[in-house]
């Protein structure tokens, strides 16, 4: 009779424990599960902040990289436009700094063997100069900077050395400048009817910068050609500048093809030289 009496209860306890408890628990504790899972296999936790910040770092530091390469092209092809002296805007950096670009250089100066009497920085030592001015570069970067401060020579020489920091330092481009970039990309379009219609395509602005120095021109990681694309879409997106979109037709191989280049008006192309060229 005893063993009747408890039956009940027992029946009832294991009820408890074998139905209503697990559901308990499955609504309270599966959902806490499911955003552990959700959140330990998102990219977000996985990720490690110092790798994120030297891709940053990297990435910013080949940006001022390739906006000082660029400015300098640029304050060149100006200066040719309006005939300036090339030797007084290669001065315009503050005099500390001429001080401390001209220490730095007569640390690793040596005597050019093909020219007597004249000093250069060797190919080898290229790196190490521009760290000490805060410039980090990778090999490929090193290597174009030779193939244009070099002057033909395994190194770097000091006169164009400085009129390339020139845009490092003082990078800012003058609206007179920019307006005479402008008007000479416009002059020179190839279609007669296009001639100062006060409008250049982001081709042409590519176009003329490829001829003015190969670099520009060069696809995969030797050139520039995919970095200017870049700098564009950064540019224009960053700064919101409210350029139209013009569409093309060409001839190839493979027949006519249509293509969407950005079209830049003189106020639209100062405001990108002007922001986009912010170190």
């Amino acid at each position: 009779f005893g063993v009747d009496l408890f039956r009940g209860p027992h029946e009832l306890m294991l009820i408890v424990l074998c139905a209503i408890f697990p559901l308990v628990m499955m609504y309270f504790y599966v959902p806490q599960v499911m955003k552990l899972l959700i959140l330990t296999s998102s990219i977000e936790m996985m990720r490690r902040k110092n790798i994120i910040h030297e891709v940053e770092h990297s990435i910013r530091r080949k940006r001022r990289f390739f906006i000082t390469r660029l400015v300098h092209c640029l304050k060149g092809y100006a200066r040719r436009i309006l005939k300036q002296d090339s030797q007084r805007s290669s001065r315009e950096l503050e005099t500390a700094r001429m001080r401390e670009i001209k220490d730095v250089f007569d640390m690793y100066e040596v005597d050019c063997p093909s020219r007597p009497g004249v000093k250069y920085v060797p190919g080898h030592a290229v790196s190490n100069f521009f760290i000490q001015l805060g410039m980090e570069m990778d090999k490929d970067e090193v290597h174009d900077v030779i193939q244009e401060l070099g002057d033909g020579e395994d190194g770097i020489m000091y006169d164009q050395t400085v009129d390339f920091l020139g845009g490092y330092t003082t990078h800012a481009l003058t609206d007179q400048m920019i307006d005479a970039v402008f008007v000479d990309i416009d002059r020179d379009n190839k279609n007669p009817q296009l001639k100062f219609d006060n409008e250049i395509t982001e081709d042409e602005f590519c176009a003329k910068l490829s001829q003015i120095n190969a670099y520009f021109g060069t696809k995969g990681s030797s050139g520039g050609a995919d970095s200017l694309i870049d700098w564009l879409d950064w540019s224009v997106i960053s700064f919101k500048i409210n350029v139209a979109l013009k569409t093309e037709e060409r001839l190839t191989a493979e027949g006519p093809e249509t293509t969407s280049t950005r079209v830049f008006s003189p106020q639209t192309f100062r405001a990108l030289l002007k922001n986009g060229t912010q170190l």
